[in-house]
C-alpha cells in the first residue's frame, strides 16, 4: 500500500508536468475545429521554408557531431591511455567548456568574431586578410558551429575517457603479442569495445546541438527549428504550426534518445576487462613536442570562450583594437546593481534551490522503489524519470505554455512557480542517477542487520540508509542546482516579466542593450560561470569518476 502511494505521487508529477504538456502540444498539432487532422504536420514537413529550417538544424547538428568526434576520440585516447607532463592541466582545460552553456560562451565568441573584432583586426594587421572575414554576416552558422563544437566535444571526451583508460587490458596485450600493429589492434580490439559508448555519445552531442537555442539567438541566426519554435511562443493557441514543429522535433529527439539508451544498454564489452586494466602508461618513444603539438592548442582553444567572457567583462574600452585599451571592474558593480542583473541572479538562486528540494524528494522516493524495493512497475517509473534528459527545454517550455496558459500556473501571471517545476522536471534525472549510484553501493546486509536488531523501516532509513546516501544526495543536489541556475530554453520562453527574469533571461536582456550591454552581460555570465565551476568541483570531489554517469542517457 505504501509503495503504491509513493509510486502514485511520482507518477502524478511526471504525468502532469511532463506527459500532459507534451500531449497538449500534440493535441494542438493534430486537432482543428473539433476534428482530428494531420494537415499541420504535413504542412510542416512539406513547406519549403520549414523544411529548410529542419535541414539547417540537422546539418548543424551533424557537422558539430562529426567535428566533436574527430576531436574527442584522439584526445581521449591520448589523455586516457598514456601519462605525460602537464596531463592534469590539459585535462582541466579540455573539460572547462562544461562549466558554461553555449549561450554564455556565444556572447564572447560573437564579439571576437565580429567584422571589427580582435580576430579580424589581427588578420588585417598580419596582412592575411584585406577586409576581414564576414563570419557574422552570411556565415553566422559558422560561428554557431564553432561555439557548439567547443562546448559539446568535452562531453564526448568525458564519456570516452574512462573506457579508453580501462580497455588497455589483456586482449590488447594478446593482440600485440601476436604481432598485431597498433592500427590493427585499435581497429579489431579497441574500437569494437568503445563503439557503444562512442555512438551513444555522438547521439547525445547530435541531440544537444539539434535543440540548442541559446547560441543561435546570440548570433541572431533565425533559420533553425528551435529558434522558429521560440518565435512562435507568442502565438500559442492561435497558430498550430508551432505545435506541429514541436511534435516533429520531439519525434526526432525521442528517436535519438531511444537509440542511445539501447546502444548504451549493450555496452558491456569494455566493462568486462576493467578489473584487469592497468594504469595509463607513460608515452615513451615519442618526442615531447609531438605529443603536445596538437593537445596544447586544443586545450587553449577550449578555454577561449571563458577567457573572452572574462576579458570582455573587465574591458573598459575596446573598439577597433586587438586588445582592450583599459581594464575595469565597473561592469561587475553595474550588473549587480542593475535590477535585471541582481534580480536575475537572486531569482535563479531561489528557484533553483526550490527545484532542487523537489528533486531530492522525488529522487529518494524513486530510488527507494526501483533500487531497494524493486517494485514490478519500477522500470516504468525509471523510464519516466529518464525522459526529461530527452526533452529539450524549448520543447518542454512550449508544452507548459500550451497546457497552463490561462490557469493559476500561467507564466503570464508569475513565471516563478512554473519555472521551479520546469527546473525540477529537467534536472530530476541527475538527482536520480546520483542517489541510485550511492544506493547500489550500499550492501543490503547492512540494512537487514539493522532490521534484525528491531529497527523500524523509518528508523533504519534515517539512521543507516540516509547517512550512507548523504554524499550522493549532496552531489546530485549540487548538480541539479547549478544546471538549473543556467537553464536556457525554459528560462527564455517562460519568463515574461522583468521581475521574474532568471539569470539566463537577464543575460539575454543585458546583451541586447545597445550601450555597454555586452560587458554587463559578460560580467553576469562570469558570476554564473564561477558558481557553476565551484558546484562541479564539489560534485566531482563527492562522486569521483562516477560523475561521468550523470551525463549518460541510460
Amino acid at each position: 500500500m505504501k509503495n503504491a502511494l509513493l509510486s502514485g505521487c511520482v507518477a502524478l508529477f511526471l504525468i502532469v508536468f511532463l506527459a500532459l504538456p507534451l500531449a497538449a502540444t500534440l493535441r494542438d498539432a493534430v486537432w482543428d475545429n473539433g476534428q482530428l487532422t494531420p494537415d499541420y504536420l504535413f504542412y510542416t514537413i512539406s513547406d519549403p521554408y520549414l523544411r529548410g529550417l529542419l535541414a539547417n538544424s540537422l546539418f548543424l547538428a551533424l557537422v558539430v557531431t562529426l567535428i566533436s568526434t574527430l576531436i574527442a576520440v584522439p584526445a581521449a585516447a591520448t589523455v586516457g591511455r598514456w601519462t605525460f607532463p602537464g596531463q592534469t592541466l590539459i585535462l582541466m582545460m579540455l573539460l572547462a567548456p562544461l562549466i558554461i552553456p553555449p549561450f554564455v560562451g556565444a556572447i564572447g565568441m560573437r564579439l571576437i568574431l565580429g567584422r571589427f573584432g580582435p580576430i579580424n583586426l589581427l588578420l588585417i594587421h598580419l596582412g592575411l586578410s584585406k577586409n576581414g572575414l564576414d563570419i557574422l554576416g552570411s556565415g553566422k552558422i559558422f560561428g554557431i558551429i564553432v561555439i557548439e563544437t567547443l562546448h559539446f566535444f568535452p562531453l564526448l571526451f568525458l564519456m570516452l575517457l574512462s573506457p579508453m583508460a580501462e580497455t588497455r587490458g589483456s586482449l590488447e596485450e594478446a593482440a600485440a603479442g601476436l604481432g598485431a600493429s597498433f592500427g590493427l589492434s585499435a581497429r579489431k580490439v579497441l574500437f569494437p569495445m568503445l563503439r557503444p559508448t562512442l555512438v551513444a555519445g555522438m547521439l547525445i552531442v547530435f541531440l544537444w546541438s539539434l535543440t540548442d537555442l541559446g547560441a543561435p539567438l546570440i548570433f541572431d541566426y533565425r533559420y533553425l527549428i528551435p529558434v522558429k519554435i521560440f518565435d512562435t511562443t507568442s502565438e500559442i493557441g492561435s497558430s498550430p504550426v508551432g505545435s506541429a514543429l514541436v511534435v516533429v522535433l520531439l519525434a526526432v529527439v525521442l528517436g535519438i534518445f531511444a537509440l542511445s539508451r539501447w546502444i548504451l544498454g549493450k555496452n558491456v564489452a569494455w566493462r568486462s576487462v576493467r578489473e584487469s586494466a592497468p594504469r595509463p602508461m607513460p608515452l615513451a618513444g615519442i618526442p615531447l613536442f609531438l605529443r603536445m603539438i596538437w593537445l596544447v592548442p586544443l586545450a587553449a582553444v577550449s578555454i577561449l570562450p571563458h577567457l573572452m567572457i572574462v576579458l570582455i567583462s573587465i574591458s573598459g574600452r575596446w573598439a577597433m583594437a586587438v586588445f582592450p585599451e583599459s581594464l575595469t571592474l565597473e561592469f561587475y558593480v553595474r550588473c549587480l546593481l542593475d535590477p535585471i542583473g541582481w534580480g536575475g541572479l537572486t531569482n535563479s538562486l531561489w528557484m533553483s534551490a526550490c527545484a532542487t528540494i523537489v528533486d531530492v524528494a522525488l529522487a529518494l522516493i524513486l530510488v527507494h522503489l526501483v533500487v531497494r524495493q524493486r517494485v514490478e512497475w519500477g522500470w516504468l517509473l525509471d523510464l519516466g524519470a529518464s525522459l526529461p534528459l530527452a526533452i529539450p527545454g524549448v520543447l518542454l517550455a512550449f508544452g507548459y505554455l500550451t497546457l497552463f496558459l490561462g490557469t493559476p500556473l500561467s507564466p503570464m501571471n508569475s513565471a516563478m512557480p512554473i519555472l521551479i517545476i520546469a527546473y525540477a522536471t529537467r534536472r530530476l534525472p541527475y538527482m536520480v542517477k546520483s542517489i541510485a549510484a550511492g544506493a547500489q553501493a550500499i550492501p543490503a546486509t547492512w540494512e537487514e542487520a539493522a532490521y534484525s536488531l528491531g529497527g523500524s523501516a523509518f528508523r533504519v532509513w534515517r539512521k543507516v540508509t540516509l547517512p550512507l546516501l548523504s554524499p550522493s544526495i549532496l552531489a546530485g543536489a549540487i548538480m541539479a542546482f547549478i544546471f538549473s541556475l543556467l537553464e536556457v530554453g525554459c528560462s527564455l520562453i517562460l519568463a515574461f516579466r522583468e521581475s521574474d527574469y532568471p539569470l539566463t533571461k537577464s543575460l539575454y536582456s543585458l546583451f541586447a542593450r545597445a550601450t555597454e550591454g555586452p560587458q554587463s552581460a559578460a560580467a553576469l555570465g562570469v558570476v554564473g560561470m564561477a558558481i557553476l565551476a565551484i558546484g562541479l568541483w564539489f560534485s566531482a570531489r563527492l562522486l569521483g569518476r562516477r560523475i561521468v554517469d550523470l551525463f549518460r542517457p541510460l
